[in-house]
């Protein structure tokens, strides 16, 4: 039963009972609004978490692949790059968390020609390394400023 029928039919007089029933009511949908607000966080989290887990996916599948596949390396590392330049425009301070080895990484990829690309395997390999292995700390320092940037846009609160 909801909060407003049990104010109503517990209180002793209809007065009384409707000034219960409206509390009641008014608390209610209060507490439905925080319940929306926190299931929306929950899904912000979750958006947070999946981007970061996705890069990182993509990252590692670019530093795993087997020599003999290195065009798949080139997609991979590509795919890298147009998921940080989307953040480019919007995100300057989250892209400065992510510069230094993507750029010199959209350097290698650069080529007109994929012979081109051959010439720099070594390189691309390398920076996808480097990138592999500093992913764990960059991740969660990832997270942590895209939730500061969401704070900022009002999109959720920020956590202590």
């Amino acid at each position: 039963m909801d909060p407003i029928t049990i104010a109503y039919l517990t209180s002793t007089s209809t007065g009384a009972g409707l000034s219960v029933a409206a509390v009641t009511g008014v608390i209610a949908c209060f507490k439905g609004k925080q319940k929306g607000a926190v299931e929306y966080e929950q899904h912000c989290e979750a958006n947070i978490r999946d981007y970061t887990r996705l890069l990182g996916a993509k990252i590692r599948e670019a530093n795993d692949t087997p020599a003999a596949d290195f065009e798949f390396v080139i997609r991979r590392a590509a795919k890298v790059v147009k998921m940080r330049d989307e953040f480019k425009e919007d995100l300057d301070s989250l892209r400065a968390l992510l510069n230094a080895t993507i750029d010199e990484l959209a350097s290698a990829l650069d080529a007109k020609s994929e012979a081109s690309l051959t010439n720099r395997e070594v390189e691309i390999r390398r920076l996808v390394g480097i990138l592999n292995e500093s992913w764990h700390g960059k991740e969660t320092l990832l997270e942590s400023k895209l939730r500061d940037l969401l704070a900022k846009l009002g999109v959720f609160r920020r956590h202590a």
